[in-house]
């Protein structure tokens, strides 16, 4: 699926997901994709989420980012990138509110480098 990818760095599989210029329904679809491959592999994954300037954290986006959830069982590390200044004050209240740890990095390597780590 478009938006939907997966690296190996460091023998570690990450699945990409890219939010990149996606309005909010395309980035629910590739949520609810996301969810239901994890859920299929039924393993702990690493997740990196990929944003840019066009790709909002509306209300509607972030309830559907709080329902029907993946638990820490299936989520080993989460990341984030292409964040802006009020996407990373969503994103850090979401962790508080969720009791989430998805870190924000300025650039893919950084958060690759993290998402790979032991």
């Amino acid at each position: 699926m478009k938006g939907l990818s997966r690296e190996l760095v460091n023998n570690k599989e990450i699945i990409v997901i890219d939010y990149s210029d996606c309005n909010e329904d395309r980035m629910i679809e590739l949520l609810n994709h996301a969810r239901k491959l994890i859920r299929a592999e039924n393993k702990r994954q690493r997740v990196l989420a990929v944003f840019n300037q066009k790709s909002f954290l509306t209300p509607k986006v972030m309830a559907h980012f709080n329902s029907d959830r993946l638990g820490s069982n299936l989520l080993e590390r989460q990341a984030a990138i292409g964040v802006s200044f009020a996407k990373k004050g969503i994103i850090q209240g979401h962790n508080i509110l969720e009791k989430n740890d998805i870190r924000i990095f300025e650039s893919k390597k950084d958060a690759l480098d993290f998402l790979a780590g032991d």
